[in-house]
């Protein structure tokens, strides 16, 4: 069987006023070669994993069972945007998370699980976000800059985290498909 592209989220629902903030933020940035992600697949992505032999997606859903008895709900609040980047070029525009022991526990249980399975650590520190835009080249980074901190307090979201999900990536042309293959309430007895 053909692997298929895997990763494992928090799903994020942004209310109006967060949407209207993005899309005047878009709006303004028009003249930029951005790829900005559609509000359908707002995420947080806890841990990618990548092509997953098919034959391992009953036993991730089984961990992420596991992993999900240990978490209790928690609320995520966002704390501004950021750039993802080599050398001082951003290629990633994020909005970030204030600190949470919650969220910090997840990361850490969900890696130590996964890892069990043969899936090893990137070895990069986990840094809560929501990808808004990717790029490669910005013709006036400036203001890009200028209008990222402009609307940092703007792209505000608090929201109540109470389950995890397991998607599969499809990759097309434009943006790509997530498909849920499996959710995870959190149930906090653990």
């Amino acid at each position: 069987m053909t692997p298929i592209r895997t990763f494992i989220a928090l799903k994020l629902h942004p209310g109006r006023d967060f949407c209207e903030s993005y899309n005047e933020l878009k709006s303004l940035l028009h003249d930029e070669k951005l790829r900005w992600v559609p509000e359908q697949n707002f995420h947080l992505t806890l841990r990618f994993l990548g092509d997953t032999p098919q034959n391992k997606i009953s036993e991730i859903s089984q961990v992420l069972d596991e992993v999900a008895l240990k978490i209790k709900p928690f609320k995520l609040i966002t704390a501004g945007t950021g750039f993802f980047g080599k050398r001082g070029k951003p290629s990633v525009f994020w909005i970030g998370f204030h600190k949470n022991e919650m969220l910090h526990k997840l990361a850490l249980e969900l890696a130590a699980s996964i890892e069990k399975l043969g899936f090893e650590r990137d070895g990069k520190a986990f840094k809560a976000h929501l990808t808004l835009a990717r790029m490669k080249n910005l013709h006036d980074e400036a203001n890009f800059r200028a209008l990222a901190d402009e609307f940092s307090g703007e792209l505000f979201l608090s929201e109540q985290m109470n389950t995890i999900t397991f998607y599969q990536s499809i990759l097309h042309s434009s943006d790509p498909e997530y498909k849920v293959i499996s959710r995870h309430d959190f149930l906090g007895v653990g």
